[in-house]
C-alpha cells in the first residue's frame, strides 16, 4: 500500500485514502482520511488491519 491508495478496514467501515505512511512505535502505520457525511474524519491505522479497495470505473 502507498500514500493514495484507497482503504479499509478488514473488519469493514468505509473507504479511505492514505494520506501518509510511517513508523510509529515500530508499526508500520497509515495516517487515513474519508467523509463521514459531509464532514472529514481521519485516524491512523496499522497497516496489518487494512486492505486495498478498487475504485476504478470499468
Amino acid at each position: 500500500m502507498q500514500v493514495g491508495d484507497t482503504v479499509m478496514l478488514k473488519s469493514g467501515g468505509p473507504v479511505m485514502t492514505i494520506n501518509q505512511i510511517a513508523d510509529q512505535y515500530g508499526v508500520q502505520t497509515a495516517w487515513c482520511a474519508w467523509f463521514d457525511g459531509k464532514k472529514e474524519a481521519k485516524s491512523t491505522f496499522p497497516l496489518t488491519s487494512l486492505k486495498p479497495i478498487n475504485l476504478d470505473d470499468d
